[in-house]
């Protein structure tokens, strides 16, 4: 089908729908372990541990989470009560390499080799989201054929298998770590910066208490010099258990390094870290930019009703443009929050976040909002026309 003959919203609607039969067919279809060089069937297991994590911030035996729901060809993100064994899960690993995360499913982070075995988990479940987002692609370029020429198309698949090639490149180097240091009882301390090698780090924070958030993000970060933009991908992991919370970031530092005109990732880091205010405030960021996260359902439940459909606005469109490290002006861990103001030392900070908690914020106006609406389908257009006007 020649897509210039739709409207955009037509394009939209009969993109949701292939899009749609594309998942299902790819849901559906048994898939190998993804441990190299295995060649069992896959089962379904957790990024996230059920028993250290999920359980403990479970009521009920629920967790929230925003859950895409279309209507009337509108992709909305809805606040749900999803049960554990339903939340977090892939099919990934087959039973005996799913059984090497054992650890991690008793709530021990402790050992770089338990790190490193949680970022290699979870990198493997974003590789299996871009890989079924290429097999929905693939489809949808069925449509593009009768639209776009030969040399377009292949500028298209360049750029979707260079996102996934990334992705497998960090994986294949934790592999590499994992088979080399098993059996290793090294440490980690609670604030560290590790290099897997000379480009890839995960930078790793452990908390002595509780954030009832279990997450796994994928998240664009524009770098910006005097010389050109580039985008890179950070994954945010954060993970609760009973009484404590060790939340990991894993990027290309070599490549962001490279951008901060003499600034490092460390300096960047230990400015997040260097107070537990702003380390909530950038959890409460990443959450808003992708919605692959699971809450304790009363933290969500206590906010008031403005606050949480603001959030849900800004879930739905912020994925639009807005980076990891850009924050909102509101805050979703009140009471969080509260403990930890008591303890903050800096009095700037302090008046800042205090502020930051008694903020309300406002919806936008219906005009606003089909503003925002109609931007996000003109993106959404231009990405598969890589072009603005069609």
């Amino acid at each position: 089908m020649n897509l210039r003959k739709l409207s955009k919203e037509e394009m939209i609607h009969r993109s949701i729908e292939r899009s749609n039969k594309a998942f299902k067919k790819w849901k559906n279809t048994n898939r190998k372990c993804v441990f190299p060089g295995c060649t069992c069937v896959a089962i379904n297991s957790h990024i996230l541990s059920k028993k250290a994590s999920l359980r403990c911030i479970a009521e009920n035996g629920e967790v929230l989470c925003m859950k895409s729901l279309f209507n009337d060809g509108i992709r909305q993100l809805v606040p749900t009560l999803v049960g554990i064994n339903d939340v977090s899960t892939f099919r990934g690993f087959c039973k005996q390499h799913d059984e090497m995360f054992y650890r991690l499913d008793q709530g021990k982070i402790e050992l770089k080799y338990d790190l490193v075995l949680q970022c290699f988990r979870s990198v493997a479940r974003w590789i299996a989201i871009e890989e079924n987002a290429d097999l929905i692609l693939e489809d949808l370029m069925k449509d593009l054929v009768d639209t776009r020429n030969n040399e377009e198309d292949s500028t298209i698949n360049h750029t979707k298998n260079a996102n996934l090639n990334e992705l497998k490149k960090m994986y294949f180097e934790m592999y590499k770590f994992i088979q080399e240091q098993e059996g290793n009882i090294e440490m980690i301390g609670d604030n560290t910066i590790f290099p897997i090698n000379n480009e890839l780090s995960i930078l790793y924070k452990h908390l002595p208490y509780q954030i009832p958030i279990a997450l796994c993000t994928k998240n664009p970060f524009k770098l910006c010099n005097k010389f050109e933009d580039k985008e890179c991908n950070i994954i945010w992991v954060v993970v609760p258990t009973e009484n404590a919370t060790d939340i990991m970031v894993i990027l290309d530092s070599k490549s962001i390094n490279s951008f901060l005109d003499g600034n490092t990732v460390e300096k960047y880091w230990n400015k997040l870290i260097s107070s537990e205010c702003t380390v909530l405030e950038m959890i409460e960021a990443t959450m808003i930019t992708n919605e692959e996260w699971y809450m304790k359902p009363s933290v969500y439940q206590k906010l008031i009703d403005v606050k949480r459909n603001v959030i849900e606005f800004d879930i739905r469109y912020k994925c639009f443009g807005s980076y990891v490290w850009d924050c909102v002006d509101y805050t979703i861990f009140e009471d969080l929050w509260k403990i930890l103001l008591e303890k903050e030392q800096n009095e700037k900070l302090l008046r800042k976040y205090k502020s930051k908690v008694d903020f309300v914020p406002q919806l936008p106006s219906e005009e606003e909002k089909q503003s925002f609406e109609k931007e996000m389908c003109q993106q959404i257009v231009s990405l598969a026309f890589k072009s603005e006007e069609l």
